[in-house]
């Protein structure tokens, strides 16, 4: 869909943006494993969310699956290469309104089965019938579709939106008030706090509630008690920046980062070059 700027907000905790070609505004939240999505549909108009599990930025899809679980919730996984070597993605997805309808595509080919499909490039279409708004909630495991059920259980009750929100807010507000500055200059004021917001993007999260995780070797670990686990380590573009900064301002996660390039070292034989999920970019 087209969309322009002006319609479009971004903050930290949130964003939002209007598909103009659809006339739909599409909202966006999250907890540390779990995404909340509120779609504002036209009035009288029929609403569809199309589940695509084949397309993405930098990887090539080798398998991928839908299950319907019940009339509210899908299940399934995506795995890819390119890049890192392998990615094994499961997920979770819960909506706020039944599923009228789900239709199963391979690619572009509708098939007949209505309730789960295994191949290649699976898509799914959710069909709501005519809701004005329709909110979902889908949550990530490295592991297992069980496992990001648990994370949406652990993290995501219910559909409160602006409760997420703002808990949301206050975790990246404590964590960008850890440096403060003194201006009247907004604009350069703008700038700080982005870059900021940049250096915390990654590395990024990558164990279930349960500890559990994906290694470099495609073997499933649980983390010893204390000891939550990263990924997207971009360690020759960070090293002599990104990680000293980490010691001054977010000093909590270098012990996680640390163990995390340890553990890879007992998994693969050899440290982390650029670990990326459960493969090593090299």
């Amino acid at each position: 869909s087209y969309y322009r700027h002006e319609t479009e907000e971004a903050h930290p905790d949130y964003y939002s943006v209007m598909l103009d070609r659809y006339d739909i505004k599409a909202e966006l939240t999250a907890t540390a494993r779990v995404g909340l999505h509120r779609y504002t549909f036209p009035q009288g108009k029929q609403a569809h969310i199309l589940v695509n599990l084949k397309d993405g930025v930098g990887s090539i899809v080798t398998n991928s699956y839908i299950r319907q679980i019940d009339e509210y919730t899908i299940e399934g996984y995506r795995y890819t290469r390119g890049w890192s070597p392998m990615r094994k993605v499961y997920f979770v997805l819960q909506a706020d309104k039944p599923i009228a309808d789900l239709s199963l595509y391979d690619d572009t080919v509708q098939v007949a089965a209505k309730s789960q499909l295994k191949a290649r490039a699976v898509k799914g279409v959710l069909s709501f019938g005519e809701q004005q708004q329709v909110m979902v909630k889908v949550a990530l495991s490295p592991v297992s579709c069980e496992n990001a059920m648990a994370n949406l259980k652990a993290e995501m009750s219910g559909f409160d939106f602006e409760h997420v929100r703002k808990a949301c807010a206050a975790q990246w507000n404590e964590r960008l008030n850890r440096i403060t500055i003194e201006t009247d200059d907004e604009a350069a004021k703008r700038v700080f706090y982005t870059s900021n917001y940049h250096t915390m993007v990654a590395p990024t999260l990558f164990c279930d509630v349960n500890g559990q995780y994906r290694g470099i070797n495609d073997m499933i670990y649980t983390a010893p008690e204390g000891f939550t686990n990263y990924t997207t380590l971009s360690l020759w573009d960070t090293y002599r920046t990104l990680n000293p900064l980490f010691t001054l301002v977010n000093d909590e996660m270098v012990p996680d980062i640390v163990n995390t390039m340890i553990s890879i070292y007992h998994q693969n034989d050899k440290l982390p070059v650029w670990a990326l999920q459960s493969g090593e970019t090299n």
